[in-house]
């Protein structure tokens, strides 16, 4: 079976080649190149007739003979020199001589080409420098069909051709010619010129042909071994010891640490030495006369390497590559992954996938045992490489157990807060993978920044502080400290998502302190004297005589959280920012408040108390007042001690205030001072005013009040009837405020209010007889 490499990229089953039958051998007088072998004799007869020069031996097919090429090893030789070969030994005269084994010609009796006068120079020729190199491929399937030998045949004797002998040539008399220019004398020197040239080659092609005529050219070699100059019986004994050690050799097939031994019987390997030396004779013998010459010119310059013919049972090959060697070689290509289970990082393996190309398999072996120059041979496989490398999934892995190989411990002061491995996993760590196969990096470990933030603002709600400011008494112009100053601390919630980046990713260091932002308080407590607080500015008065129990708390709770409070220059004092939240656990209780323009249970009834004393505060003390709402009806508490109609200020919390800003040059104290049924409010700093009036009130557009409104309140005991609210009549009514200075009005504000007509209301429980059905408990008052 024959196997022979193409450019099909798919190998085709292997087909055993068809027998070919040998042609009949042609007569002697038929065979191209046919010499007989026959004694030369001693001496060459130069007169004597001169045997047909041999014909070259047709080239062999050009997929038989690749052109290899080696470096030179000799110069052309000269023309007149003689090349030497080694003598075949003499036979008896009564043996017939046995047909050769090989049909090459032998070489004709060396004929002169030189001018009689020099006939009996001869030089002999020098040797020439032979040099090993490697053998190229050149496998057959099988050899070619040898001739059988044949007996050989004496040429018949042919007369020899009249040799030209200028001394004894008769020269004509030459007739006389019209006398020419010189240029036609120049004309034709040079065409004698060519014609000698042109039969000195001639004369060197024919001699050049004689000399090797049943040799090889110069510059052959096969397997390395210059057989240039030698017959093909010689170049086959010099071949034949090198041929038979390297077939009895192992044949070693590589991949990687693997290695199989077969012998080269055991695939069927065989040498056609036969085929190789018809190859390496047919060199420099093709046809044409240019291209024969250029060859051997090449040949003999450079050199020539004719490949080893060598024949294979392919089927055998095959067979054992797929039995013996594919299956260990053979592996499917395995993707591996990474991937997050609750705490743990799990992973498989990613694998290359191997396959061994049997068809290039038999190409490589089979030129290799060709070129003969090593027995050592690495099997052509095909790697598939995984899209991930195992060098990326396990380095993702570690990145992973990393940030999962214990808590998270974060704080600040004594606030310490620590998240578990499976929070970590769960809730901050996201594993990102890039599908194409292309990329640099098919996996991100990414953090979840939103859960990561929202992590960080519930630990910030726990730590964060805003600056305090210190609280004032004022002790007689003796400024002391109610409460010290404290510096504010907040969470810098971007450093701090940094942070934990950074400690996630580290297994030594997973204890983060949370980075803060300190600010410093606008009144510190360290030095008091430096405030400007020196002279009484102004003072509010309020009577809440006859109210609840719950609304006198609150009024006392809300008194506190004002008494103290320090209002820098510039700033803006808020009542709701000195005294809310208004709630439950801040001390406040639920009573009758008035909201959505009726009266009705709440916490923190009576604040208002508060609000309204603080006003009248910051009226007579010419402070610029920036925010005030009118109750929606008159409430009775502050018209108790003859104050004017409109002189009040309603908060709740939240959304409406009391504001003021201190538009002096220092600072502002603001104390309350609580007795058991008055709050004073009096404010502390330094005078911008002479002397403040109130001018007014200015009242119109007066209502009467509609009739007494009785609301259930399931609550109060059996037979209670409680009144909440007393009749007053509608009115518009405006203040105005008169800020004197030097005897004159520096500035004048008016204060608009506009109150409803109310209705006197009673709650009363359930029990309690009224003049009309009294209201559902929870009823939005309609007035």
């Amino acid at each position: 079976m024959s196997y022979q490499p193409d450019d099909r990229t798919q190998r085709e089953p292997i087909q055993p080649a068809e027998p070919t039958q040998a042609a009949p051998a042609p007569p002697d007088a038929q065979r191209s190149g046919y010499i007989p072998r026959v004694p030369r004799p001693a001496t060459a007869n130069i007169g004597a007739p001169r045997p047909a020069a041999p014909a070259m031996r047709p080239a062999p097919p050009p997929d038989e003979v690749p052109a290899w090429e080696d470096q030179p090893t000799a110069p052309m030789p000269v023309m007149g020199q003689t090349a030497p070969r080694v003598a075949p030994a003499p036979r008896p005269a009564s043996q017939e001589a046995p047909p050769p084994a090989r049909d090459y010609p032998t070489a004709p009796p060396a004929h002169n080409y030189a001018p009689a006068h020099d006939q009996d120079h001869q030089a002999a020729p020098a040797h020439w420098e032979q040099q090993q190199t490697t053998a190229p491929v050149n496998v057959q399937s099988a050899p070619a069909p040898r001739p059988a030998p044949r007996a050989q045949t004496p040429v018949a004797a042919q007369p020899a051709p009249p040799v030209y002998d200028p001394a004894r040539a008769h020269v004509a008399p030459a007739a006389p010619a019209r006398s020419r220019g010189r240029g036609g004398m120049l004309l034709g020197v040079l065409a004698g010129l060519i014609a000698l040239a042109a039969i000195g080659v001639f004369a060197l092609a024919g001699w050049y042909d004689q000399q090797y005529a049943g040799h090889l050219f110069p510059g052959v070699r096969v397997l390395g071994v210059d057989i240039g100059g030698k017959t093909p019986d010689e170049a086959r004994v010099m071949l034949e010891n090198k041929v038979a050690t390297f077939t009895n050799e192992p044949i070693v097939l590589v991949w990687n640490d693997q290695q199989w031994t077969p012998q080269p019987k055991q695939l069927g390997m065989q040498v056609n030495l036969d085929r190789t030396l018809d190859n390496a004779y047919n060199v420099g013998r093709g046809d044409g006369l240019l291209n024969t010459w250029r060859e051997r010119w090449d040949v003999a310059n450079e050199g020539r390497v004719v490949p080893l013919s060598v024949s294979l049972d392919e089927a055998a090959l095959q067979t054992y590559l797929e039995n013996e060697v594919a299956p260990k070689i053979d592996q499917d290509l395995q993707e591996g992954d990474v991937w997050l289970q609750g705490e743990q990082v799990k992973t498989t393996e990613s694998r290359e996938g191997y396959k061994l190309e049997v068809y290039n398999a038999l190409v490589a072996i089979r030129e290799s045992l060709a070129r003969m120059t090593t027995n050592r041979i690495d099997l052509p496989v095909t790697v598939t490489k995984p899209a991930v490398a195992q060098s990326e999934i396990d380095q993702t892995a570690r990145a992973l157990q990393t940030m999962l190989s214990g808590p998270l411990v974060v704080h600040y002061g004594a606030k310490q807060f620590s998240v578990a491995p499976r929070d970590i996993s769960q809730k901050l760590l996201l594993l990102g993978r890039n599908a194409d196969p292309g990329a640099a990096k098919h996996y991100d470990i990414q953090f979840q920044d939103d859960n990561l933030k929202a992590m960080i603002a519930d630990w910030a709600d726990e730590i964060d502080m805003a600056p305090q400011n210190a609280r004032v008494a004022w002790n007689g112009g003796n400024l002391k400290p109610l409460k010290e100053s404290q510096d504010g601390v907040k969470v810098n919630q971007d450093k701090a998502a940094a942070a934990v980046k950074a400690a996630l990713q580290t297994s030594d260091k997973r204890n983060v302190e949370l980075p803060v932002d300190i600010s410093k308080p606008k009144v510190s407590s360290k030095d008091l004297a430096s405030l400007g607080i020196k002279e009484l500015m102004g003072t509010g008065n309020t009577s809440f005589a006859g109210s609840t129990q719950e609304r006198a708390t609150n009024i006392k709770v809300a008194a506190d959280f004002l008494n103290g409070v320090v209002v820098p220059p510039g700033d803006t004092f808020s009542f709701l920012d000195a005294v809310a939240p208004i709630t439950l656990d801040r001390g406040y209780v639920e009573g009758y408040v008035i909201a959505a323009e009726r009266t009705q249970k709440g916490v923190g009834g009576g604040v208002c108390q508060v609000s309204t004393t603080v006003f009248r505060a910051a009226f007579w003390s010419a402070l610029e007042i920036t925010e005030r709402h009118q109750h929606a009806y008159r409430v009775s508490w502050y018209e108790s001690k003859g104050e004017p109609v409109g002189f009040d200020a309603a908060v709740f919390d939240p959304g409406v205030d009391f504001k003021f800003v201190n538009n002096t040059p220092g600072y502002l104290l603001v104390e309350s001072d609580l007795t058991s049924d008055e709050l004073n409010v009096n404010i502390y700093g330094t005078k911008i005013a002479d002397e403040v009036k109130l001018v007014g009130p200015q009242i119109e557009n007066p209502k009467d009040p509609p009739p007494d409104i009785y609301q259930l309140d399931p609550t109060l005991p059996s037979g209670t009837k409680k009144q909440v609210e007393y009749a007053h009549k509608g009115l518009d009514t405006t203040l105005t405020r008169q800020i004197i200075k030097g005897g004159q009005v520096v500035k004048e504000d008016q204060f608009f209010s506009r109150f409803e007509a109310w209705p006197n209301w009673f709650m009363v429980a359930p029990d309690v007889a009224t003049p009309y059905p009294p209201r559902p408990a929870g009823e939005p008052a309609t007035p």
